[in-house]
């Protein structure tokens, strides 16, 4: 018996802000990946759907969006379903995806490929497709930068240092804080199924369970409830972050660092001052595109409110 085909619903993301539009897509609850053209950046969203009713519903949603949607720049073009079989669907997006080098020392790869990790190299295996957080977005990237560089600086102690993962997603930093040594470490999502996408993650990289605490929550509700953490990385969307600058800095030991990403040039300015005001001075910041990173550290006199 053949097996039956998947129905495909491609659109190109022509939005001003992907990150959010790729956070909006995710909302509607069904499969999806999304592949960028190394040459010209152009993003590829593709929805993989078991009926043509639902294919059919899921473009004219593309076509036609929200007016919440469309007042934060998301926008779709060259809207297209078709078919394929499911053996040619799984063959056709794995060629998207290798091997990746974020950092020096890590290696991010799919299920599918065999890689002998060089010397001191910790290596990641994620599959791309549902859940964001791959690797490839640069706000991902600069978050494994900088996990690599703290752990890099706090070599010795390591083990005694804790980590937070605001915004989990994939879960993909909190598996490489804990193959790069972190003693404690603590990752939540607003998202149920980030959880649930996280945990699969971690056990699938060797995590013990109990090595990572996870906890549905957004960012505007987590407290630290006292517990401080040595790096906190939070990529997220810009409306979200600034909603949670007191949360994530009330989470941040003194002396200890944030990673912020996930913003724009301007969001990143404005957000950047009210950690400013809160005692953190600025140690780094990078573009790359569109998107705008920076690592704050929290002063030994600084208290947030």
């Amino acid at each position: 018996m053949d097996e039956p085909e998947i129905h495909v619903v491609s659109a190109t993301d022509i939005s001003e802000n992907p990150l959010a539009s790729e956070e909006l897509l995710a909302t509607l609850g069904a499969p999806f990946a999304s592949i960028m053209d190394p040459d010209s950046s152009v993003v590829k969203r593709q929805f993989h759907l078991d009926s043509a009713d639902t294919a059919k519903d899921m473009a004219d949603r593309l076509r036609e969006i929200p007016p919440e949607w469309s007042a934060l720049g998301v926008r779709f073009d060259d809207v297209a379903v078709f078919t394929l079989r499911r053996e040619d669907w799984a063959e056709t997006w794995k060629k998207h995806f290798g091997i990746q080098h974020p950092a020096s020392n890590i290696a991010i790869k799919p299920s599918w490929l065999d890689y002998s990790p060089r010397p001191g190299e910790i290596v990641i295996e994620l599959d791309p497709g549902m859940c964001f957080g791959t690797g490839k977005h640069p706000t991902t990237t600069y978050c494994l930068k900088a996990l690599a560089e703290f752990a890099r600086k706090r070599k010795s102690d390591l083990a005694k240092s804790a980590f937070l993962d605001a915004g989990c997603g994939s879960g993909i930093l909190s598996i490489a804080a804990w193959k790069l040594g972190f003693g404690s470490i603590l990752a939540f999502d607003h998202d149920s199924d980030a959880i649930a996408n996280t945990r699969s993650n971690l056990e699938r990289n060797g995590v013990p369970s109990n090595a990572v605490k996870l906890l549905v929550a957004s960012a505007e509700d987590f407290h630290a409830n006292g517990e401080l953490f040595d790096l906190v990385a939070a990529n997220m969307l810009a409306n979200a972050l600034e909603r949670s600058v007191g949360n994530l800095a009330e989470s941040v030991k003194p002396d200890g660092v944030i990673a912020i990403a996930g913003t724009l040039e301007k969001e990143h300015r404005r957000i950047k001052s009210l950690f400013l005001q809160l005692g953190f001075e600025d140690i780094h910041s990078k573009s790359d595109g569109e998107w705008v990173s920076g690592t704050l550290k929290k002063n030994a006199s600084a208290t947030a409110h």
